[in-house]
C-alpha cells in the first residue's frame, strides 16, 4: 500500500470536452470493490493537521498534529493488569491480618480487665465488711483472712468516688506485682504495692509512695492521673490509707507531672524537715491541679501519700503522675 502514495487518479473533470472517436468503444465504469476493498479515491492534497500516517496492516492509522504529537483514534496502551491485581491482592490481605491482630490484642485486654476485676472483687467480698454509715464509708478489712491470701499485704487503699478500693502489697523489688494480681495470677493490671525502699506497713518514712497502673478501662490508678485536671481533683476530698492497726485519713495536696525518670518520688527519707519541705516546694511548681491551701500545708507537713502511675492517653507514656496527700487524722483500725 505504500506504494500507491502520491499517484494521481483521474476523474471526470479531468478530461478535455471533445467527442469519443467513431468505432472508439467508450470507457467501462469503474466496478464497486468487493466487501472488504476499498476503491481507489482521488488524490487530494493534505495539511499537516490533516495528514495521516499510512499503517501497517490490522493497525489503526494515527493523526499527527502540528506539534508532532500523535492523537486521533490511537488508544494508549493499558498497563499489566496482573500486577495490579497482585498489588490490590496483598494489601487487602495485609489490611485483613492488621484488623485481626487488633481485634485479638482487644479481645486479649478485655479478658485480663475481667480477669482482674474478678480476682478483686472476689477478694473483696471476702475480707471487707459492710462499712457502718458513721465511718464515712472506710472498709473494714479482716487483715488476717487478707494475708491468707498474700502475706505480702500492707495495707488497704480507699477513695471515694473512684474505683480505688484495693489491697496494698510490698515485695522485695518494683517488679513482682507489676504484672501479677493480689492472689499471685499473671495479669497486666498488676497490683497496686509499696515502693520496696519503704518501711511497711507503710506512713513510718516521711514519704510512702504507692504505684498503679493506668488502665484503659479506668480501673487501677487510672483516676489519679484524671487528678490532674481541676474540676476533678477538686471532687477528691480525703484519701484513706488502712493498715492493721491505723487508719490514715489524708488530704489532697496537689497532682504533678513529673519524667518517668523523676527519682525524688521514690525517696523515703530526706535527713531534716527543711529538706522535705524543699522536695514538697519543688514538687508543688509541677502541680498540674492543687488544693487551695496547698502552699500553707507544705510548712510543718511531717509525711506524705504520694500515689505515682503513668500520664495521658497516648502511647507510649513517658510521663508520670504523681498525687500528694498529707495526713490529717489518724484512727485506730477496727
Amino acid at each position: 500500500m505504500a506504494g500507491t502514495q502520491g499517484r494521481h487518479f483521474k476523474t471526470a473533470g479531468d478530461a478535455q470536452p471533445n467527442r469519443i472517436p467513431s468505432g472508439v468503444q467508450p470507457p467501462r465504469p469503474v466496478q464497486a470493490p468487493l466487501p472488504g476493498m476499498n476503491a481507489p479515491r482521488p488524490h487530494q492534497p493534505r495539511s499537516p493537521q490533516t495528514q495521516t500516517r499510512i499503517a501497517a496492516p490490522g493497525v489503526r492509522p494515527q493523526a499527527t498534529n502540528p506539534y508532532g504529537r500523535t492523537g486521533g483514534f490511537a488508544t494508549p496502551p493499558e498497563p499489566p493488569r496482573k500486577k495490579r491485581n497482585v498489588l490490590s491482592t496483598v494489601l487487602i490481605v495485609v489490611g485483613v491480618l492488621l484488623l485481626a491482630l487488633a481485634g485479638g490484642l482487644f479481645v486479649k485486654a478485655q479478658m485480663g480487665y475481667k480477669q482482674a476485676a474478678d480476682v478483686y472483687n472476689k477478694v473483696e467480698k471476702e475480707v471487707v465488711k459492710k462499712p457502718k454509715k458513721e465511718s464515712d464509708g472506710i472498709p473494714v478489712v479482716d487483715f488476717a483472712k487478707l494475708k491468707s491470701i498474700n502475706d505480702d499485704v500492707v495495707g488497704w487503699l480507699y477513695i471515694p468516688g473512684t474505683k480505688i478500693n484495693y489491697p496494698v502489697a510490698h515485695g522485695l523489688d518494683n517488679k513482682q506485682y507489676l504484672r501479677h494480681l493480689i492472689d499471685g495470677t499473671y495479669n497486666q493490671n498488676g497490683t497496686i504495692f509499696m515502693d520496696c525502699n519503704g518501711a511497711a506497713p507503710g506512713m513510718v518514712d516521711q514519704q510512702t509512695t504507692l504505684y498503679g497502673h493506668h488502665m484503659n478501662d479506668g480501673s487501677m490508678f487510672s483516676s489519679i492521673d484524671t487528678t490532674m485536671k481541676q474540676d476533678f481533683f477538686n471532687t477528691i476530698e480525703h484519701v484513706y490509707y488502712i493498715t492493721p492497726t491505723v487508719t490514715y485519713v489524708l488530704k489532697p495536696m496537689w497532682t504533678a507531672r513529673v519524667p518517668d525518670d523523676y527519682v525524688d518520688a521514690r525517696q523515703t527519707n530526706f535527713g531534716s524537715q527543711e529538706e522535705f519541705e524543699s522536695y514538697l516546694q519543688t514538687s508543688y511548681t509541677q502541680a498540674q491541679a492543687h488544693a487551695a491551701d496547698a502552699q500553707d500545708r507544705i510548712d510543718g507537713c511531717e509525711k506524705v501519700l504520694t500515689l505515682v502511675t503513668c500520664a495521658g492517653e497516648i502511647m507510649p507514656r513517658t510521663t508520670r503522675a504523681t498525687m500528694i496527700c498529707s495526713v490529717e487524722e489518724t484512727r485506730p483500725t477496727k
